[in-house]
């Protein structure tokens, strides 16, 4: 059986690291509205963290206002506040 190209192999690499890194972010925005409030804490607190979200914003080549606007809109939705 032939071997990838490297190429190839980068490829599916940065594909699998991408969709890692959107499997992350969503789930932050699932656990802001999670039944535990120890959950839904910890959600707020990646959040409101700029390193946090600019790390993973960096993965998915997004811009890190936009997602954090994002999060803070789905917990006005819920009637959530952000602290």
């Amino acid at each position: 059986m032939p071997h990838p190209s490297p190429t190839r192999a980068r490829a599916t690499e940065a594909a699998g690291e991408y969709l890692l890194a959107s499997a992350i972010v969503r789930q932050a925005f699932v656990d802001l509205r999670a039944s535990s409030d120890e959950v839904r804490a910890e959600a707020r607190r990646f959040w409101r963290t700029p390193q946090a979200v600019g790390f993973w914003a960096d993965a998915l080549d997004v811009d890190p206002d936009r997602l954090r606007r994002a999060a803070l809109s789905r917990l006005a939705a819920h009637g959530r506040t952000e602290s």
